[in-house]
């Protein structure tokens, strides 16, 4: 009688990429309680060494006795050293709303908080109400709150004119939004706030090193803004009365291609703008930043939870 043979096991495959994650897991407790100035540990484009490595950020420049290089242990007992890159001078991470009146989104009754708009969204079942997107915290004087339909449906300026009323805003770990529903008069044609192409999900590993674009107070989307991650759980943004939120994804964004010596994109007054690719797709909307990076929340899943279309 032949024995049947057994069935030969498959080994698991790690990719580079797979390692550099599992050397973030293994390590950011430990280097976070050595360096009080660690801020997160993340994986980033090693681009010297054509892959990726673990990115250290720093809330300073003291980059004093951070390894050059760490250790991860492999499941099947490997153990494999991997490159670090040190991302120095975040300095603080705040919210990008204006304590001036020099945004282009506020409320009647508080000129002094100011923001950007990101996009005008349709009521799929009536096409004659339409909705602004912003950032929930230029509306709620940058505090951080989540008043959801307990708006009192305030008057909105846009660029100094009262263009509807505030009809729904939310700040939770998900995201920082808020809808304006607009007057009958509003000019959407000519608005710049149109994305026919729609919106997409950011990849987080596809998209590393893409450019894409701002529009916002601030920025009028001729600059390249280079995407450096999709970080998750780990971005607090500070709003005013010290207030701060974690969020659940946030998109990291500066001027350069190379993730080291690059700058802020955005400032206060900024905060609801818009971030988009090269094909004119919706990805992102500002919520804040600090000295090195734009910080924008992922907008697909914020417009498809509204249940909204994106003109």
């Amino acid at each position: 009688m032949n024995k049947k043979k057994s069935p030969k096991t498959e080994i698991l495959k790690y990719s580079k990429e797979d390692i550099i994650h599992l050397a973030v897991i293994q390590n950011e407790a430990v280097l976070k309680r050595n360096f009080q100035n660690i801020v997160f540990v993340h994986a980033v484009a090693d681009k010297g060494a054509g892959n990726q490595a673990v990115g250290i950020f720093l809330s300073d420049t003291n980059d004093n006795q951070i390894p050059l290089k760490v250790q991860v242990h492999m499941p099947d007992g490997n153990n494999h050293v991997v490159n670090t890159i040190v991302i120095k001078g975040l300095g603080k991470t705040k919210a990008h709303f204006a304590n001036s009146p020099t945004g282009s989104v506020a409320l009647s009754s508080a000129q002094s908080y100011t923001g950007s708009a990101c996009c005008i969204l349709q009521d799929p079942s009536d096409s004659t109400n339409n909705f602004m997107l912003t950032s929930c915290h230029v509306l709620t004087d940058g505090d951080l709150a989540n008043p959801l339909d307990n708006t009192n449906n305030e008057n909105v300026t846009y660029n100094g004119d009262i263009i509807g009323t505030w009809a729904f805003g939310s700040i939770t770990s998900f995201g920082d939004y808020a809808t304006v529903a607009l007057k009958d008069d509003f000019d959407i044609e000519n608005s710049g706030l149109t994305y026919p192409k729609g919106t997409r999900d950011i990849n987080g590993d596809i998209d590393l090193n893409a450019p894409f674009y701002i529009k916002s107070q601030f920025n009028d989307g001729s600059k390249g803004a280079y995407f450096h991650g999709l970080v998750c759980n780990k971005i607090s943004i500070e709003y005013d009365l010290g207030h701060s939120q974690v969020y659940d994804k946030i998109m990291m964004l500066n001027d350069s291609k190379a993730i080291n010596g690059g700058k802020t994109l955005t400032q206060g007054g900024d905060s609801g703008g818009a971030v988009y690719d090269g094909s004119n797709s919706l990805v992102g909307i500002i919520v804040g930043g600090n000295d090195v990076f734009s910080y924008a929340i992922p907008v697909k899943s914020l417009i498809d939870g509204l249940k909204l279309n994106i003109i």
